[in-house]
């Protein structure tokens, strides 16, 4: 039984295309797992379903035997899984492959508590008076045989199978003997076997990076579904010149975004592949080639990219300009303050962001002096703002709050991004005009700055007089309670009075906390009488926790 759990989580985990539909990625979708909104989840389960049956039974190998941990990503993505498909607004072909996938992975598991749980998950999906029969694999005990005596022409016979699961436990028994001996032999075998015999095959060969069958596999780029999907990948993880020609010659094909994944992992350097097809191409056909670039951080091609951003061709411009922020070098800073000063409204954020990496080799000092080199030339000054705002200095937000006092919202909205405490005083004033934004990002300043206690607690004590919402007085509130000092008290104090419940209720216990830390600071009276009223306050809820914490009130107070 532990075996052949064992061949189905390798079996996945080795060959997660092997069932699923081309674009699906069963890993992907289920690292997200679980979601955080409803929106979030529909589109992994679509995704899911939309690869059905073979996400299911990728899924299905996932769960593990309940001695070797939780299933919980797995099992997460399996119910959320079945509860779409059974919902009667489904796609009536969407449940019937999910359906038909929870079928084959009963019948594939052998855990007897992951069986269970995948029957349970079947009964959602069938009909009332549909009997959900317990399904076994036919060829369970030959899994069994082949893992007890793995041998390369029992596996070579499986392949033959029309079991999928059967067929990738051989090639997972075959792992022992992988070498050019075996490839050779399957290659033989290859023309014989189906369609989905011959993907798996591929992958495996690929998995294995098994360079003396990189000819082959290159001769399989162009085979039908899978199959050429599975040598594409293959060809990028096993590598080669003649494979990473062969693969940016498919950039503007009908497989492009196959090859273009297979180059982003590609094993070994495809610079001088991709410098040569630069050279060589035109138009559009460039676009691929530089979004390459500016993931291998190309930075060679960046004066090549620079002049392509300013192509008549407009798809082409814009391509070079998203693709400059990951070549550009700190010595095109002008150029590209330049650029961004004269472009036009749709290309400033690309460049404003190759404008930003450009400087990034600088320390903060360096680049406050080269933006102001920029903005002191410039006509667009706006444009430069979220850069200044990245240096973090001072300067910058005093350059930045004069700016915003001369009308500009850029500036403002810049100031809004920065880490500097220093903001924090023109933040809160815009806080009191009603900014509810400005106040929070300057009490969230004020909090992660290194001023002294006293410093911060004034600030907050301002922030708290220019606001009524209720949220940021119980922020304010708690934040008084971080400051354990007889004045932090004194502020919370007031607060106990607040006729807003959730307000009274963080006073209770900011007051309780504060109080039981300074006590021997704090006149005895004072202390009494806002913990009697914070014990009231905490008592109303009748919440469990609330009443334990009353008894530690009571219990602190005898104590004075």
């Amino acid at each position: 039984m532990k075996r052949l759990a064992y061949i189905l989580l390798t079996f996945v985990v080795s060959l997660p295309l092997a069932f699923a539909q081309p674009g699906a990625d069963i890993q992907r979708i289920l690292s997200q797992m679980p979601v955080q909104t409803a929106a979030e989840l529909n589109t992994a389960v679509t995704q899911l379903a939309q690869a059905a049956p073979g996400s299911v039974l990728s899924l299905a190998a996932m769960l593990q035997s309940a001695d070797k941990g939780a299933n919980s990503p797995a099992e997460y993505a399996l119910s959320a899984l079945a509860n779409f498909a059974s919902d009667k607004n489904a796609d009536i072909n969407l449940r019937k492959a999910v359906k038909t996938g929870f079928q084959q992975a009963v019948a594939a598991t052998a855990d007897p508590t992951n069986k269970q749980f995948l029957q349970a998950q079947l009964r959602l999906l069938s009909p009332e008076k549909e009997k959900v029969p317990i399904y076994k694999s036919k060829n369970d005990k030959k899994v069994e045989k082949l893992w007890k005596k793995a041998n390369p022409v029992g596996v070579v016979k499986a392949l033959k199978s029309d079991d999928p699961a059967y067929r990738v436990t051989a090639l997972r028994t075959a792992d022992a003997f992988a070498g050019p001996v075996f490839y050779r032999q399957l290659e033989a075998a290859y023309p014989t076997l189906s369609e989905d015999a011959k993907a798996e095959i591929i992958y495996w060969l690929g998995l294995h990076k098994a360079d003396s069958e990189a000819d082959f596999i290159l001769s399989q780029l162009d085979a039908p579904g899978q199959t050429g999907l599975n040598a594409v990948e293959a060809a990028g993880k096993i590598g080669g010149a003649e494979a990473a020609e062969q693969l940016v010659s498919m950039l503007n094909g009908p497989r492009a975004a196959a090859a273009y994944a297979a180059l982003q992992r590609f094993n070994g350097d495809v610079r001088g592949t991709l410098k040569k097809a630069f050279k060589d191409a035109s138009g559009k056909d460039l676009i691929p080639l530089m979004k390459l670039a500016a993931e291998r951080r190309m930075s060679a091609l960046a004066p090549d990219i620079l002049k392509l951003a300013a192509a008549d061709d407009a798809e082409v411009a814009a391509a070079a300009r998203n693709a400059l922020a990951g070549v550009v070098r700190s010595d095109q800073v002008n150029q590209l303050a330049q650029m961004l000063d004269g472009a036009d409204e749709a290309a400033v954020k690309p460049l404003q962001a190759a404008f930003a990496k450009a400087l990034a080799k600088s320390g903060a000092p360096e680049r406050y002096s080269l933006i102001n080199t920029a903005l002191s030339a410039a006509k667009n000054k706006d444009r430069f703002y979220p850069a200044l705002a990245g240096t973090d200095t001072e300067n910058a937000v005093k350059d930045l709050a004069a700016a915003y006092e001369n009308g500009s919202k850029s500036a403002f909205d810049a100031l809004m991004t920065m880490s500097n405490a220093a903001a924090a005083p023109l933040l809160l004033k815009e806080g009191g005009k009603g900014n509810a934004a400005a106040l929070t990002k300057a009490l969230d300043l004020v909090a992660a700055s290194r001023q002294p206690d006293a410093e911060k607690l004034a600030q907050y004590i301002e922030a708290a007089g220019l606001t009524k919402d209720s949220k940021t007085l119980v922020s304010i509130v708690n934040k008084f309670a971080a400051i354990p000092t007889p004045e932090s008290f004194d502020a919370i104090v007031p607060y106990l009075d607040n006729a807003d419940k959730s307000i009274a209720y963080a006073a209770a216990n900011a007051a309780a906390g504060v109080a039981q830390k300074c006590a021997a600071q704090i006149d005895k009276a004072k202390i009494r009488t806002a913990l009697t009223k914070a014990s009231a306050i905490l008592a109303a809820t009748g919440d469990a926790d609330d009443g334990y914490a009353v008894d530690a009130i009571r219990q602190f107070l005898s104590t004075l």
